[in-house]
């Protein structure tokens, strides 16, 4: 008799039992196209090679090359939660080659809040000698006399320069322990608002790099002071730490 009466209870243990071994179900939710889109720009300027421009220092100057790489690309939702789009593929961003700037991703259809990437390339990339694709040594970003690549190039001409024919160069790469500049940026975006992806694939995040940070956001690097930085060292790490500070998301529709 105790036994019949103890019956629903034991029922009750084996549903729970059963229940709690029942697998999550999987999420429905499907892949879908995002485009990043590259702009540069001089504070609130629209950037267009050729054109003199007056860094924070206060010297003019005008740039021939801008060009860098990125990997690493992780987009993250409201709760913390990280979708890493290919951490092992690399982009190469020239902004005298239009087709560059603008990055078509594979990504899952959610809500968005901010994206995040290294600037550089990884240093299992630099030590495997040239490759194909976007390290091609084509792009100008592969160091001949040193192994490992470029992260980002910028070079133009200043008055106040005093290497040759007044120019600037600055070739920034170093990857081993006491020169690297490979960087990461988390960039949230517009008026703290989320973007959400959905399937119908027509998203675009518009990152601008604004180039006058380069010469004055976490150091003051005075043309006339550095004209030439191409090797990897502690004045590279400090360009580094300025590129890092670049870019912000204009736009994310």
């Amino acid at each position: 008799m105790r036994f019949f009466q103890k019956l629903p209870i034991l029922v009750l243990i084996v549903v729970s039992f059963l229940c709690s071994c029942q697998k999550e179900p999987k999420s429905t939710q499907g892949t879908t196209n995002l485009q990043l889109k590259f702009e540069a720009r001089v504070d609130a300027n629209p950037f267009s090679f050729g054109t003199t421009y007056t860094n924070g220092l206060g010297e003019s100057y005008t740039v021939k090359t801008f060009k860098f790489y990125i990997h690493d690309i992780v987009l993250k939702t409201a709760n913390g939660v990280e979708f890493p789009i290919g951490s092992t593929v690399h982009y190469f961003v020239n902004f005298a080659d239009t087709a560059s700037l603008r990055i078509p991703l594979s990504v899952t259809a959610k809500e968005y809040t901010s994206i995040s990437f290294k600037i550089g390339v990884d240093s299992t990339r630099n030590f495997s000698g040239a490759q194909t694709g976007a390290l091609d040594p084509t792009n100008g970003m592969f160091w001949t006399w040193n192994t490992g690549y470029i992260m980002a190039k910028l070079e133009g001409n200043s008055p106040v320069s005093t290497a040759s024919n007044n120019a600037f160069e600055y070739h920034i790469g170093g990857y081993k322990a006491g020169e690297n500049v490979i960087r990461s940026t988390t960039l949230g975006f517009p008026s703290g608002a989320g973007l959400n992806v959905t399937e119908k694939g027509n998203s675009v995040i518009t990152i601008s790099a604004n180039i006058n940070k380069w010469f004055s956001s976490a150091h003051a690097l005075k043309i006339a002071s550095n004209p030439l930085c191409t090797t990897p060292g502690a004045l590279a790490m400090l360009y580094a730490d300025n590129y890092q500070q670049l870019f912000t998301v204009s736009s994310a529709q």
